[in-house]
């Protein structure tokens, strides 16, 4: 009984989440995550990706980060490294969002080499290589850009991340603007 009231205020979270509403999302979520002992570290864990994804979604890159840093966390001990390695990337996009471009080239190659020691994760590292290849262009590294750009565009084609296919074709919008077209 003691994890009802973290169950209920993630309830709500995930309610307010679905009907759009960023600040009940953010509300419940942070009073899971406070009524949450980082003992029960599923619902712990819950409260922050929660979080974290509404923290982004309304501008506060410091909060997502910090709550899907948590999460990763969370997944990498309990063995859950799909999340792990698919979170990456997310994580890495925020960090390039602040300014942090080294720290987020750490971070993909980071989760890259996590996922070459599990096979079962190779489908979800297309964004990673994305992510990479993005940020090696902008770098004007357009040698190793064009190697991780080909690397997702092979592994997308499996992925079962379904946001991929848009990342994907916006990237490729991305390098042909910088191409002037």
């Amino acid at each position: 009984l003691r994890a009802l009231p973290v169950m209920i205020a993630l309830a709500h979270s995930l309610y307010a989440q679905t009907q759009g509403d960023i600040e009940g999302t953010v509300k419940y979520a942070e009073l899971a995550l406070e009524l949450s002992p980082e003992e029960d570290s599923y619902n712990h864990a819950m409260a922050a990706v929660t979080l974290g994804t509404a923290y982004w979604e309304r501008g506060d890159l410091d909060g997502a980060q910090r709550a899907l840093s948590v999460w990763m966390n969370y997944c990498q001990k309990v063995g859950n490294i799909i999340f792990a390695v698919a979170t990456g990337a997310y994580l890495a996009e925020i960090i390039v969002a602040q300014g942090r471009l080294r720290e987020a080239e750490r971070i993909y190659k980071q989760f890259i080499q996590l996922a070459s020691t599990h096979d079962q994760v190779r489908h979800v590292t297309s964004n990673l290589y994305l992510g990479l290849g993005l940020l090696c262009h902008e770098q004007g590294d357009q040698q190793s850009a064009a190697q991780h750009l080909c690397k997702s565009g092979e592994l997308g084609e499996q992925t079962a991340l379904n946001d991929w296919p848009y990342r994907w074709r916006l990237a490729q919008a991305r390098l042909k603007e910088a191409e002037g077209d």
